[in-house]
């Protein structure tokens, strides 16, 4: 049984995903975060919630500069985590591992390998002052950077600003009349307003809604029932879904089974 906040919270992340995964939408996006400028030109879309979907967490956005030197991760959060700085660390270790396999790179056998650097931001639109948590132990040093995307707090409100649509949506759906459909309300003021046009009037857009809402749910209790089958059969079948998803992306059985701990026959048996 899926709690409800759980759903209304991935339910509120899933469009955040589908928005800022756009290469053209995530530069608006990396701007409010960072106050630099980047072209859609420079970046690649490079994430766990993509290649890893079978893990038991993935990241929400996160992208690589084209010439490998940055790692920008971005986790949508409403409410307070004091364990993001080391959660945004575990996703830049797996986002690494998945870059090394990628390229055909093994830590033990190449050298002069330069690791891309990352960057870690929060993009809250939560009610409460959150302070920016930092990683300090021992040589472990990781920041995080918060900004807050609720529309009154934000400067550009610009209806072809992605994420001034992303916050207005979510300002309405937070306050809607009394009696009113929620989902409804806010996509007619955004429809009003001229926010996320090519999204919100979209015949489809609210049967996605529906859909990715649905989906979390599946994964979410096939996690469960994975636990429930043994730790071991759970990394077995998640290292046989990583392998089907690296080879829908092109990546060679032979690189694959370098670092899954798979034969190359075990790994080519994936496909169908």
């Amino acid at each position: 049984m899926i709690h409800e906040d759980t759903v209304k919270r991935e339910h509120k992340n899933n469009l955040f995903c589908a928005i800022f995964e756009i290469k053209e939408n995530f530069v608006h996006l990396y701007k409010e975060c960072s106050g630099k400028t980047i072209t859609p030109e420079e970046i690649t879309k490079f994430d766990l919630r993509s290649a890893m979907v079978a893990r038991p967490f993935v990241n929400d956005v996160s992208f690589l500069t084209n010439d490998h030197k940055l790692l920008i991760f971005v986790e949508h959060m409403s409410t307070n985590s004091p364990h993001i700085a080391f959660r945004f660390l575990q996703f830049y270790v797996h986002v690494i591992e998945l870059w090394l396999l990628v390229r055909g790179k093994n830590l033990a056998r190449d050298s002069n390998i330069i690791l891309p650097e990352a960057e870690f931001y929060v993009a809250y639109n939560g009610v409460r002052e959150m302070k920016e948590p930092k990683l300090e132990q021992g040589f472990i040093k990781v920041s995080v950077k918060y900004i807050d995307i609720s529309f009154d707090k934000l400067k550009n409100h610009d209806p072809k600003n992605p994420l001034a649509g992303y916050s207005y949506f979510y300002k309405n759906y937070r306050n809607p009349p009394t009696g009113a459909d929620v989902f409804e309300y806010a996509v007619q003021k955004c429809k009003e307003a001229g926010y996320l046009s090519g999204i919100v009037d979209k015949e489809d857009f609210a049967m996605y809604q529906e859909t990715v809402t649905r989906e979390e749910e599946i994964m979410y209790g096939a996690w469960h029932e994975g636990l429930e089958e043994g730790l071991e059969k759970g990394i077995e079948k998640g290292k046989e879904e990583l392998a089907r998803n690296l080879l829908a992306n092109g990546v060679s059985p032979e690189i694959i089974a370098k670092s899954s701990y798979m034969s190359v026959e075990q790994v080519r048996s994936l496909i169908s």
